[in-house]
């Protein structure tokens, strides 16, 4: 379903100020509980939120919901196309901040743990994690989930649990260790 939220639609105070739809109210609780970023105040109206595979919008980004193992599969995307990683930092609370205005003020993915709000009244799983995504790496980011899979290089893959004294090594680590003169079994 596709939701539009303007300011009086909103039930909590931080997002409120984050995305700039009230103006700060210089109260002594929010100075000392808002560190936060915060969209300029009036640059927005509000939000629309709606499934990405039938969103009738275009999106200023996505959030993915998922568990660690999905997670390991997108963030991989960035270490090997761009070479660079995910960076984040983590707060417990205001994940409806931290998801969404770095992002889109930065055009840079995002982790975010789920807060106590998105566990208790949006229903999300103890397992589940946020990855934020800018509309502009979006395509590159679902090209290279879907080329690892054909690869065989995802969580699908990677799942099977194997416990031995020893793994044979892949071949380009015996490369790597020849050339470094160390102990290379074959």
């Amino acid at each position: 379903m596709t939701i539009a939220m303007l300011k009086e639609d909103h039930w909590c105070w931080a997002p409120l100020l984050a995305y700039g739809l009230v103006e700060d109210p210089h109260d002594a609780f929010v100075d000392a509980h808002t560190s936060f970023p915060r969209f300029e105040y009036g640059k927005y109206i509000g939000m629309v939120t709606g499934p990405l595979r039938s969103a009738n919008f275009e999106p200023d980004m996505v959030l993915i919901y998922s568990n660690t193992a999905q997670l390991r599969d997108m963030i991989g995307v960035p270490k090997f196309q761009e070479k660079t990683l995910v960076k984040s930092e983590f707060d417990p609370i205001d994940s409806c901040v931290y998801s969404v205005v770095p992002v889109i003020t930065g055009g840079q993915y995002r982790i975010t743990l789920p807060d106590p709000g998105e566990y208790a009244r949006a229903m999300a799983g103890e397992d589940e994690i946020i990855f934020s995504v800018p509309k502009d790496k979006l395509e590159a980011l679902v090209q290279g989930v879907k080329r690892n899979a054909e690869m065989k290089q995802n969580a699908d893959d990677w799942s099977h649990l194997l416990l031995r004294p020893d793994f044979p090594r892949p071949d380009f680590y015996k490369e790597l260790f020849r050339k470094w003169g160390l102990d290379v079994e074959d």
